[in-house]
């Protein structure tokens, strides 16, 4: 069993809403990568209110990080999801990616 720790940031589609999580931390205990991811988008739904359609959880696009030598390393994924916001009493859906870095922790103490 691994320790996965997700550190997600939501960026909105359209600029007429903000959401202000940056860096949110999930950890998650899974057999594999794909268990984990399953049980993150899990969270997504239940403790934050995202819809991620069954195309992005089977498509999500890969993160890389660049580093000043030019090379680059895959970091994370990036979904896309949906909710619902409120403007004025009317309920509007809105759609965000969510950048999300993985890390297994080796240390449960990391992080």
């Amino acid at each position: 069993m691994n320790t996965y720790l997700y550190s997600f940031t939501v960026e909105p589609i359209l600029k007429d809403w903000w959401d202000s999580r940056r860096n949110e931390k999930v950890r998650i205990q899974a057999e594999n990568l794909k268990a984990a991811n399953e049980k993150f988008l899990a969270v997504l739904e239940d403790e934050y209110c995202f819809e991620i359609s069954k195309t992005a959880k089977k498509n999500p696009s890969k993160m890389y990080t660049e580093y000043k030598d030019g090379s680059s390393k895959w970091t994370g994924l990036i979904w896309k999801a949906s909710t619902e916001i409120d403007f004025d009493r009317e309920w509007k859906k809105r759609f965000a990616n969510i950048w999300t870095e993985i890390s297994i922790l080796n240390n449960p103490f990391e992080a």
